[in-house]
Order: structure tokens, then sequence, then C-alpha cells
């Protein structure tokens, strides 16, 4: 549901403002085109938030011990710098945009996340056309020459050493919450550090 509503604000503002004269030939905007189609009445918003409620809300809670992040806050300009960025990157790479993903994550128990630990958090990921599916995360930061790096691919390396340690039977939330130390990082065109609430 959260997704639903952020989705609706992120694809109904521009990178940029409409500026007087020629454009700086970097700067992508989207002109205003009147109301997006992605856009909800009150009725079916009340209706989509009932549904959630009835049906996780609860579950979530007993199986955690506590209310999930049911919301994540973008600051506008934020996201604003953001789209302009992956626009940038994924036009040098020449590689389209056709969307963008919305994943649930949670952030790892560790007291860098401060108050968040444990709590459900969103990673927005570009996307891009594969097999006829203009659905595929992809990242512009690694994509060249029309050539999009698919963010499954990326992620591949990370995800078979934690597979690995589970098959092992190895104690998976203790090798989740080192694993920043213990896999060189690697940079992302991933967007995340949304605030979420809860926590308050």
């Amino acid at each position: 549901m959260k997704s639903l509503l952020l989705v609706t604000l992120i694809f109904s503002i521009s990178s940029c403002k409409k500026k007087t004269g020629d454009r700086d030939p970097n700067e992508i905007c989207i002109d205003y085109d009147g109301k997006p189609e992605q856009v909800i009445t009150y009725k079916e918003m009340a209706s989509l938030l009932a549904q959630y409620k009835s049906t996780r809300e609860n579950v979530l809670k007993n199986a955690l011990g506590y209310e999930d992040t049911r919301e994540v806050w973008f600051q506008i300009d934020s996201l604003k710098k953001y789209l302009a960025y992956v626009e940038k990157l994924s036009k040098d790479s020449g590689v389209e945009i056709t969307g963008f993903n919305f994943i649930s994550a949670a952030y790892p128990d560790k007291t860098i996340y401060g108050k968040e630990k444990n709590y459900q958090t969103l990673i927005l990921n570009p996307t891009t056309t594969k097999d006829g599916n203009p659905r595929v995360s992809f990242d512009p930061l690694y994509s060249e020459n029309g050539n999009p790096a698919f963010v499954s691919d990326l992620l591949l390396p990370y995800l078979n050493e934690i597979d690995s340690i589970t098959y092992r039977k190895k104690d998976i939330k203790k090798y989740i919450i080192n694993l920043m130390e213990n896999i060189e990082d690697m940079p992302s065109s991933a967007m995340n550090r949304g605030k979420g609430s809860p926590p308050n």
C-alpha cells in the first residue's frame, strides 16, 4: 500500500522546473502535462488501506512483536535529485528507463540504523526492458553502450554468499548483521534512506 502512494507521488513530479530560455543539455526535465493516470480517489485509497489493515497489519504485528513501517517519506528535493541522477546516468549509458521498482526490504539489526533497525524500508531501482518485460531493475551506473547492467546479476555474488551461509546452517541473522563488514563495498544507483513511520 505504501508503495502505491509513493509511486503516485514520484511519477507526478519532475526532476526539475522548466526554465525560460534554453535548457542546459545536462538538465533532464518533464513538462507539466496534467493529472497523471496513477492518481487515485479517496474512496479507492480508503479501500486499499482497509485491505492492508485487515489482511496484513495484525499478521505483521503478531509476527514481529511491534507495528512495522507503514510509510516511507522522501523529501521532494531528494526525489528530484535522484530522478535527475538516474536519468543522466541512463542517458549517458544509452539505456532507456521505463519506470521504477519500489522493493520492500528491512534494515538489519545494527546500531548504525538507529531507531529504524529491523523496520521495513523501500529500495528504489530504475527499470528497463528485458525480453519484452519493461519492469526489470537495472543499474545505469554499470550500464554502457546501450547494454543494461541488471541488478539481479550485480546482486548475485552477494546473494550466493548469503545462500551458502544458509545452506551450511550457520547463523544467517548474525551473518546479515555483519554483511557490511564482510563483503567488499560496491556502489549502486539504487535509492534508500527514506524516513519510515513507525518508528517515530
